[in-house]
Formats: C-alpha cells, sequence, structure tokens
C-alpha cells in the first residue's frame, strides 16, 4: 500500500476500487457518518480525489483539502469538476471513462 491518501467521493466498479486499495490509502466518503469530522481529521492528508459524474468536485471540496494534488473523473468528461478552482489551486484535473 502506497502512502497517498486518496478520497473515493462515491461508489465505483468494484475492480477500480479495489486497484486503487492496492495503491493507495482510500478512504470511501460515504462510509463515514460524520463528514465534517472525515475532513476535519483527514483534510489535510487527502492528496487525490476520484469520483464519477455522481458526485462533484466543486471549490468547497477543492478548498476543503489544501495539500490536493489531483482530481480525477471516472465518467465522460470534465464537467462536475470545478476546473477553474484546480487551476487556481495548482491541482490537475484528469478524465478517464
Amino acid at each position: 500500500m502506497n502512502n497517498i491518501d486518496l478520497l473515493i467521493s462515491c461508489p465505483l466498479s468494484p475492480y477500480l476500487e479495489q486497484e486503487l486499495e492496492n495503491s493507495f490509502k482510500v478512504f470511501k466518503i460515504w462510509q463515514f457518518e460524520d463528514r465534517n469530522q472525515f475532513f476535519n481529521t483527514h483534510c489535510n492528508s487527502i492528496r487525490a480525489v476520484v469520483g464519477s459524474s455522481a458526485a462533484r468536485a466543486d471549490a468547497k471540496l477543492i478548498e476543503t483539502l489544501p495539500n490536493l494534488e489531483i482530481v480525477s473523473s471516472c465518467s465522460v468528461g470534465l464537467d462536475k469538476i470545478d476546473l477553474v478552482k484546480c487551476k487556481e489551486k495548482g491541482v490537475k484535473s484528469y478524465q478517464h471513462s
């Protein structure tokens, strides 16, 4: 397991989730009842976010994660990612489907 903390913002295919878990320290946001507590505890360690068209990587999420380096979308297009905020914060964005 890699020491990079990765946030999965919505359920993905079981295969993809397993592959990510093999390479990263994965947090699945839907498994945490108190999201505010989750972000208070982990906001500084998360460096990557993976999601899909079911979950947004909006300005609020990007601002909440000060060490975020990359946002990836497992869907067609990048319309669920705030590309302006990513550019402003130096966060790379990536789309794969």
